[in-house]
C-alpha cells in the first residue's frame, strides 16, 4: 500500500494531500526521503502554493503521516492526518499538468477521479 509513488522523473515523487486533493510533489535533491514508500518520512517540510496565501499548505511527512503547519490555509491546519493510500484511490497516477504523460487524457481522467472521490468523504 504506497502512501508516496514516483514520478516519471527519478529523483521526484507524488503524495495524494487530503487537504488540498490534489498530488504535492517533492524533490530528492532538495528533500530527504527515507525510501519507504507506505511509512515515508520527508525532511524538510514542503511548502506549496508559497505564493497564493489562499491556498497555501505546509505539512511534514512522517512515518506515513501527513503533519499540517498552522501557517496552511485549509481546515486541516494545525492536525496531523494519515497519508491517503494510492492503491485505494485507484492506481499509480501522473499529474498531467506537472508530469505529461503517454496518455494525458487518461491520466487527468484518473486525478479527476481522484479528486472526486476525496470531495464525497
Amino acid at each position: 500500500m504506497a502512501k508516496i509513488i514516483a514520478t516519471t522523473e527519478p529523483t521526484k515523487f507524488v503524495f495524494f494531500c487530503p487537504a488540498c486533493r490534489e498530488g504535492h510533489y517533492f524533490d530528492t535533491r532538495i528533500w530527504t526521503f527515507n525510501g519507504d514508500m507506505d511509512k515515508p518520512t520527508v525532511r524538510a517540510s514542503i511548502l506549496t502554493h508559497i505564493n497564493d496565501s489562499q491556498k497555501r499548505c505546509h505539512s511534514f511527512i512522517t512515518d506515513g503521516k501527513i503533519e499540517f503547519q498552522g501557517d496552511c490555509a485549509h481546515s486541516l491546519k494545525g492536525q496531523t492526518v494519515d497519508l491517503p493510500d494510492f492503491d485505494a484511490l485507484g492506481g499509480k497516477p501522473v499529474d498531467p499538468e506537472v508530469f505529461p504523460p503517454d496518455t494525458a487524457a487518461g491520466e487527468k481522467a484518473f486525478w479527476d477521479r481522484v479528486k472526486g472521490s476525496q470531495s464525497n468523504t
